[in-house]
């Protein structure tokens, strides 16, 4: 029951950041900025009704993009457990974290600025975007 409370908390803080945020740029008026916005706004809300609806999503792969200053194999070691498994959401933040957590433990803390993820199919895709 706390679980399912805590994910419903966490969906209403999404959408209300999401709703937010795209607002927000919505006043800049740039329409790529709003295309963008919006593209994300779908994403999650795609990502949240998968994860919602069951509250776990099965996993068979997962990838990793644009993480240059840590190895794949530091890498692998975080996410090989949750491969070819069903994840709810606190797993996917948890592999989330963990990254954070060894890009600040190689001292490249300031050298992360995101970490995303969404599912596509059966693939949890991760996107690290660091700074230059």
């Amino acid at each position: 029951m706390l679980k399912l409370s805590f994910s419903l908390v966490l969906i209403i803080f999404m959408m209300i950041s999401a709703t937010c945020s795209f607002k927000c740029l919505a006043q800049s008026q740039d329409p790529e900025a709003l295309k963008k916005s919006l593209e994300i706004v779908n994403k999650d809300k795609d990502l949240m009704s998968k994860l919602g609806k069951e509250n776990k999503v099965f996993i068979r792969e997962i990838t990793v993009n644009g993480a240059v200053s840590v190895s794949s194999d530091q890498l692998d070691e975080i996410i090989s457990s949750y491969k070819n498994r069903s994840l709810t959401r606190e797993d996917i933040s948890q592999i989330k974290k963990s990254i954070r957590v060894l890009y600040r433990k190689n001292k490249l803390g300031s050298k992360l600025k995101r970490v995303r993820s969404k599912v596509k199919s059966d693939i949890l895709q991760i996107q690290i975007t660091e700074q230059v």
